[in-house]
């Protein structure tokens, strides 16, 4: 993502540098946290499929129409604008997830192992 910014209007490279921090920082949390198969495919497809494909387009146009301001980069900012909101929501969920999982075990620890405040009592000596 950092080498195809060299090659983008300045407001454009901004952009995919937002969205390269967010990504690269999800992809850790990912990889040591774990996260749904769904989001697990989304952050795939972002990052193999989504991100590229607008980049390859735009860079296949005419040198002339990959000038800041033109409607050809508008639309390329308006897509990265969509990435960028679509990674951001998508860590948001994968951090939430994670929360929401150690919420849902430390009740199944409570109903398990205190019921009501009564205890499991321990046996005494063998």
């Amino acid at each position: 993502i950092r080498r195809a910014g060299s090659l983008l209007p300045t407001l454009a490279t901004s952009h995919m540098r937002q969205i390269d921090d967010v990504l690269r920082l999800l992809i850790d949390y990912v990889a040591e946290h774990g996260a749904s198969t769904e989001q697990r495919v989304l952050l795939h497809s972002i990052t193999a499929d989504y991100l590229p494909t607008s980049l390859r387009v735009y860079r296949a146009l005419p040198p002339e129409t990959q000038a800041d301001g033109s409607p050809e980069t508008e639309k390329l900012l308006e897509q990265l604008d969509i990435l960028h909101a679509t990674a951001l929501d998508l860590d948001h969920q994968v951090r939430t997830g994670a929360i929401a999982e150690l919420s849902a075990h430390g009740r199944f620890l409570r109903d398990k192992f205190d019921v009501d405040g009564v205890r499991i009592p321990q046996k005494e000596g063998p």
